[in-house]
């Protein structure tokens, strides 16, 4: 765990419209898993630190599961965004042009990047897909995370 900029539990919980139990029990059932960027607990009264791609995880993971994807299957498509890169993008990045979309099918899921004349049954070659637009909701985690703190 290094030294990257984090945010408190409660922070990344209200940027992913989860409550903070929410995201405490995800933790603790394995769902989500600190990584590098974060902060781990060093006893009382040094609370943890999430990353802002631990915040995008629990952002995809809530808005997944709002359409009933199961949490599990929800955390790992949103582990295809933040960990897992493409040519173009890095880990947790969007891509530079176009819109970065995570696509489920029925076998998994993968980080796209598609222009606007894209058409959805481009996304999927088994004619059905959940579409998430990451840049959404990147960039309604990055106002919270970098909105200054009151």
């Amino acid at each position: 765990m290094n030294s990257a900029k984090t945010w408190p539990l409660q922070t990344v919980a209200r940027a992913a419209e989860v409550t903070p139990a929410c995201l405490r029990q995800w933790f603790g059932t394995g769902v989500l898993h600190l990584r590098g960027n974060d902060k781990k607990s060093t006893g009382s009264g040094h609370k943890v630190g999430l990353s802002r791609e631990r915040a995008y995880e629990a952002a995809f993971v809530q808005h997944l599961n709002r359409f009933d994807v199961k949490v599990s299957r929800a955390a790992r498509a949103a582990f295809e965004f933040t960990l897992s890169g493409n040519s173009g993008r890095a880990a947790g990045q969007l891509f530079p042009l176009g819109r970065t979309v995570l696509v489920l099918t029925p076998t998994g899921a993968v980080v796209a990047n598609v222009d606007f004349d894209s058409r959805a049954s481009d996304l999927s070659n088994c004619g059905v897909a959940i579409v998430v637009d990451c840049n959404k909701i990147i960039a309604d985690i990055d106002a919270v995370l970098d909105s200054p703190t009151k």
